[in-house]
């Protein structure tokens, strides 16, 4: 009887953060992703950590689609396409990493059953994400019964071969473990299209001090320090703006700007502190690290 049970369980699920969510990676963090895309606001933060309403949650996997570091363990909205188009019906709006899996899996058309502005914006704003990576736009149809004979029109072969494929894929998807059918790690931006950076990073070498938590925290890796280069891998960048939420000082800035991806080289230096003794990074040459520098700015003595 336990087994039958342990069973049925597995068959659903509910979708919840994992580890990798940057809200338990730092409680500095802003992220509001998955609110914000929730459309039944099944979605609240409790403690600063993103909590699933189970009883609002209608499973339809939009907030899957929208974690910039794939946190959400899930299994995304379920989409009907029909000869290689997208047929957009009732249900829930698509996102713009959605749409941006489907056309990295040659998915070319979106054919809209009715006019929706919120629908209307995301092609619009996937759109033009693809045309400043030198792709052809989404064509836009609306032309459901056509898409509907032509689906109707198939060989003998081919019909008993589509029964076959989809009773395998009824199968897969009601007597499978929910856990087997989750596809959220295919949303990662990065992987889609990997020789272009979707966003731009900015120090304010005025403010930064070099003290290397975000290059620590970041969950990408877009930081390194070789020698005394510091190196930037845009092109991992998935603009989750951890770096931005944990830095005290303003020092660094997360913008969205499309452009190819390449390894930017940044000459910083390092040196014992001669205070403390400590090895320290800076953008120039100093004697000093940040943390002794500030004890004597703010020393009492200077105010005597």
């Amino acid at each position: 009887m336990s087994l039958w049970m342990n069973w049925l369980e597995s068959l659903s699920h509910e979708i919840k953060a994992t580890d990798h969510c940057l809200r338990k990676i730092s409680p500095f963090s802003t992220c509001t992703s998955c609110v914000d895309s929730c459309e039944s606001q099944a979605i609240s933060f409790e403690n600063g950590i993103p909590m699933v309403n189970n009883q609002n949650c209608n499973l339809c996997g939009r907030c899957v689609t929208v974690c910039p570091v794939v946190a959400l363990e899930g299994k995304s909205p379920s989409r009907k396409v029909v000869n290689k188009v997208l047929i957009l019906e009732d249900g829930p709006a698509p996102t713009v990493n959605e749409l941006l899996f489907m056309y990295k899996n040659e998915i070319r058309t979106i054919s809209i059953s009715s006019p929706n502005q919120n629908v209307d914006q995301i092609i619009k704003e996937t759109n033009s994400q693809l045309m400043g990576m030198n792709n052809l736009p989404f064509e836009i149809r609306n032309d459901q019964e056509s898409i509907n004979l032509q689906e109707k029109k198939l060989s003998r072969r081919d019909f008993f071969n589509k029964l076959s494929f989809d009773s395998k894929k009824l199968a897969a998807a009601t007597v499978t473990p929910a856990k087997w059918r989750f596809n959220y790690t295919k949303f990662k931006r990065i992987g889609m299209f990997p020789d272009w950076a979707l966003f731009t990073i900015d120090f304010h070498k005025e403010q930064c001090t070099l003290c290397e938590t975000c290059f620590r925290l970041c969950p990408e890796n877009v930081f390194s320090i070789e020698g005394e280069q510091l190196k930037l891998s845009a092109g991992n960048c998935t603009g989750c703006s951890l770096c931005v939420d944990v830095c005290k000082f303003e020092g660094i800035n997360i913008k969205q700007e499309i452009r190819e991806s390449a390894v930017e080289c940044m000459t910083i230096h390092k040196r014992n502190c001669k205070t403390c003794g400590d090895p320290f990074y800076s953008w120039e040459e100093e004697d000093s690290c940040f943390i002794c520098k500030s004890k004597k700015a703010n020393s009492i003595l200077n105010f005597l």
